[in-house]
């Protein structure tokens, strides 16, 4: 059952909104609902634009603007009642009983689509064009790249990369370019409209094409100037390959540790903890420097440094060479000092530190994966997953299948093929996730068990396991049970020999790579 359902039957008392027929709030599936403003002219979901309706009712034709005279003489005083008791906005209630559009409603309709209208828009426009005397600045609102993306089938999912960014951008500059040259007038609203609506009325018929809203609507078709062709539609099937593309560069800003340098609150000593020794490792005080007898803090946060010391083994000393961390709160000491407490904490001897203060999310390569480094001894997924559109697709299904809390139409099949698949990348492309794809592999046939809600939760956890990022998955059923910290890479002693670090311009073009 639809939640958008349930809402109109309430504010509508249970009743049809055209026709005043009673609703059954049990078979909410087998109602419409239909855009008082037709989709045709304005791309609008909200409540204040739809009503639910029995079928017969929503047979309107395309180019009528307003709910036909006989529904409107019928039914104003039972929207009349619904207003008055404020189940139904002024916007709504004025939009069901519009006898007609005029010059003035059409002009301020169609400059509402073509233009941002938000002052915050306006007011950066001006002071790009000011800066940039010989560029033309076209503000565009920011719905018509999710309408472009729901009519051309282009999914948009977080959690399976960060590439969207680069994708949205790319849809706005299409969509801009797009209504630069089929609209150079824009702002003459008349003839624009005038265009429009003649090109609506000749192909008010082919329905499927006519409920994107006027700029995507109008995309549909060639336009020409002078017999050059300025736009043809059929380039819609070679943009939306670039989608599936591994082509954007993706960059993590760097930090640097800073502000608070461990946990506020005071632990107790060896005496009154749970295990008998205190998890607290910085003193209260310097007259209780003893954490063992009087307590303390611990969450010590470090800055990460790259060391190289030597390590007996028996009678033999070994280089070793390694990702450590020096203590927030001797940032600023002397070398002297954090070479000691590297050399206690670590148990070496002759420590150099060879690179001081790493920041948090540096990029680094190890064992053919890329990783970002977060601590000393913790590193996250820095690789982007990229799926191809079946898979885009499908995952698009499941996620609107746990929107919806329905996830009867799933195909078994498919979420099985996919869940394959997603273990098989993740076996090529995360080296320090072997031991998790292995798992997820010897736990198929439980896999094929779980029900379909748990199928598609399941999808959603690798997807988030496999992003870039400090993301960790959540998997803990009692037929399908794998942890909740899922791909959470801590405790980790990285040794020198197997990192490679890379450098990255904020734009992510240019890189260097080196070891040390």
């Amino acid at each position: 059952m639809s939640s958008d359902s349930l809402f109109l039957y309430f504010t509508q008392l249970g009743k049809c909104m055209y026709s005043g027929k009673k609703l059954d709030i049990d078979s909410l599936d087998k109602y419409q609902i239909d855009h008082i403003v037709p989709q045709s002219l304005v791309k609008d979901d909200s409540f204040d634009n739809r009503v639910l309706v029995v079928p017969s009712e929503n047979q309107r034709k395309l180019d009528d603007l307003v709910v036909p005279s006989d529904i409107r003489v019928k039914m104003y005083s039972f929207w009349k009642l619904l207003f008055d008791h404020e189940l139904i906005s002024p916007k709504k209630f004025y939009s069901l009983i519009k006898t007609e559009y005029t010059e003035r409603d059409e002009e301020r309709f169609i400059n509402r689509q073509l233009v941002e209208t938000r002052q915050i828009t306006k007011n950066v426009t001006q002071i790009i064009e000011d800066h940039y005397s010989t560029t033309k600045v076209a503000a565009i609102r920011a719905n018509l790249s999710h309408e472009f993306r729901v009519k051309n089938h282009i999914y948009k999912n977080r959690d399976i990369n960060d590439y969207h960014h680069a994708h949205d951008a790319y849809i706005v500059a299409l969509i801009g370019g797009f209504m630069r040259d089929r609209y150079p007038n824009m702002h003459d609203s008349k003839a624009v409209y005038s265009e429009y609506m003649k090109m609506f009325r000749k192909n008010k018929n082919d329905k499927k094409r006519w409920k994107d809203g006027f700029v995507i609507n109008s995309m549909n078709y060639p336009y020409e100037v002078d017999g050059e062709l300025i736009w043809n539609p059929d380039i819609i099937n070679e943009i939306r390959k670039c989608f599936y593309y591994k082509d954007c560069y993706c960059t993590t800003k760097l930090d640097q540790k800073s502000g608070q340098m461990f946990n506020l609150t005071v632990l107790p000593n060896d005496a009154h903890s749970p295990k008998g020794t205190t998890e607290a490792v910085i003193p209260v005080n310097k007259n209780r420097k003893d954490v063992n007898k009087y307590g303390g803090f611990s969450g010590l946060q470090y800055v990460i440094v790259a060391i190289e010391g030597k390590k007996k083994r028996g009678k033999k000393t070994k280089l070793v060479k390694k990702i450590s961390g020096v203590p927030l709160h001797l940032k600023a000491a002397s070398l002297d000092e954090k070479i000691k407490y590297i050399e206690e904490k670590e148990n070496l001897t002759d420590v150099k530190i060879i690179k001081d203060s790493i920041p948090v999310n540096q990029m680094i390569e190890m064992d053919g994966g890329e990783y970002l480094l977060t601590s000393p001894i913790e590193f996250v997924n820095g690789r982007q997953l990229v799926l191809n559109e079946k898979q885009c697709a499908l995952i698009a299904d499941i996620y609107n299948a746990i929107y919806k809390q329905d996830c009867d139409n799933l195909d078994d099949v498919l979420m099985i093929q996919l869940y394959i698949e997603l273990i098989n990348k993740m076996k090529a492309l995360y080296p320090a996730y072997q031991s998790i794809a292995e798992k997820f592999e010897s736990m198929t046939e439980d896999y094929v068990a779980v029900s379909k809600e748990e199928k598609a939760d399941i999808i959603k956890q690798m997807l988030i396991i496999m992003h870039r990022g400090p993301r960790n998955g959540k998997i803990q059923y009692a037929d399908f049970n794998m942890g909740d910290r899922i791909g959470r890479k801590n405790k980790m002693s990285l040794d020198l020999e197997r990192v490679t670090f890379v450098s990255q311009s904020p734009t992510g073009i240019y890189t260097k790579k080196y070891k040390l």
